[in-house]
């Protein structure tokens, strides 16, 4: 025992050395994370929200005040507001603003158009769209198609009504009941709003943009400081444990030490960065992260998990100077595959695919949950059952190469 704890104090001396060295490139690449996530919060929020498509509208004089009014109201509503704006013109101007894309829709109300509607003429009005339209041109078109689709049931509706009350007894005249008909419908299908429960659905999840881009800040600091570890497995370090074995310390006691070695300041750094967050919540009165000492248990786990992972590449890789490079282009790696700059749903599928049994992606969801939400027993066992394979992985090739 004395040995070991001997040999851990020497390990954890070496590694807090070599961190200490790397210091100001960590620094360095602190303040380029903590921009990444800023930067990156802001840009994918923002690629969230559509561009409002601009629409010329096209009035004939007499039918001016009446259809005026309809398109007015329509343009208020919450669902044609937040996909399209409304431009009233002349025909000529509006279809040379189409033409240089000014406008990407123009839709001409034809000569009496409301008298044709009220009396019961289907005349049609003519829509002018892009042959090539953008995302939000074509949510416009579904928009425009969904608002026809509801014109048409109501009309179908009220001819059905009157068919029959030709025949039957009425309690009011029969020219009204088309205009009940029509209006008890038009009420429900402005009032649909309230029918539904309203549900916003991300590719990141039930967290928002900032929450996921700390996260993933964290996640890759952690990473990063990985380079540092990387002399614990020199060559040089070999002579001494060999010799240590024959003291009894095997490889799996050694695994341990160095394991613990690399999870302790890993450990320190992430609460670190918790608690950053935190007072920077509590500073700016944003509902974003709050203290829960659970939380610091959950870490311990993460940063764990992550050594484990370090020793696995480490051990695989050998006892040379090489290792960190191999470290950092399995890190690159995991990083472009996993969804931690870009969310996996954006990536390509072959991205997707190998992201999905990467640690990274177990990690990543880990820290989200045990941060923002409630970790579930999911993420327990993903989280262990790689840091199992890591550290019996690592610990057959640290005794291999000894």
């Amino acid at each position: 025992m004395r040995f070991f704890l001997r040999y851990f104090l020497l390990e954890f001396k070496k590694s807090m050395r070599a961190l200490r060295k790397s210091l100001k490139f960590l620094l360095i690449f602190l303040g380029a994370i903590v921009c990444m996530v800023l930067i990156m919060s802001q840009v994918m929020q923002n690629a969230q929200i559509l561009t409002l498509v601009d629409v010329g509208i096209v009035i004939s004089p007499e039918d001016e005040t009446e259809t005026s009014l309809v398109t007015q109201y329509i343009s208020s509503m919450g669902s044609v507001r937040s996909i399209c704006r409304f431009q009233y013109l002349d025909e000529e101007e509006a279809l040379e603003q189409l033409e240089d894309g000014s406008l990407q829709a123009v839709i001409v109300f034809p000569d009496s158009f409301y008298d044709d509607v009220d009396s019961g003429k289907n005349t049609p009005a003519t829509l002018y769209l892009p042959e090539d339209g953008e995302l939000n041109v074509e949510i416009f078109r579904e928009l425009l198609g969904d608002g026809v689709s509801f014109l048409q049931t109501a009309e179908a509706g009220v001819y059905a009504v009157l068919g029959v009350a030709k025949d039957a007894d009425l309690a009011i005249k029969y020219g009204k009941v088309g205009d009940l008909v029509a209006t008890e419908y038009i009420l429900t299908a402005l009032g649909r709003g309230v029918l539904y429960e309203q549900t916003i659905c991300l590719p990141i999840g039930d967290v928002n943009y900032y929450q996921y881009y700390f996260t993933s800040g964290m996640l890759i600091f952690l990473l990063l400081m990985g380079i540092s570890f990387g002399t614990l497995y020199r060559r040089q370090a070999k002579v001494v444990e060999q010799k240590l074995r024959i003291y009894g310390l095997g490889c799996w006691k050694l695994t341990a030490v160095k394991i613990a070695v690399m999870t302790i300041p890993l450990w320190i750094a992430a609460v670190i960065w918790y608690a950053g967050g935190c007072c920077a919540t509590a500073y700016l009165d944003a509902a974003f992260l709050y203290w829960d000492s659970s939380v610091i248990w959950k870490l311990l786990i993460l940063c764990g998990a992550i050594a484990c992972f370090f020793h696995l590449v480490y051990g695989l890789s050998g006892q040379n100077s090489s290792n960190v490079i191999i470290l950092l282009a399995v890190l690159a790696l995991m990083i472009l595959c996993s969804g931690l700059v870009i969310p996996s749903s954006y990536l390509p599928s072959a991205a997707q695919t190998a992201g999905s049994v990467l640690p990274l992606t177990f990690w990543q969801t880990f820290s989200l949950d045990a941060l923002f939400a409630e970790a579930v027993a999911a993420d327990y066992i993903r989280i262990s059952a790689w840091t199992g394979i890591s550290v019996l992985a690592g610990g057959v090739a640290l005794w291999k190469n000894g």
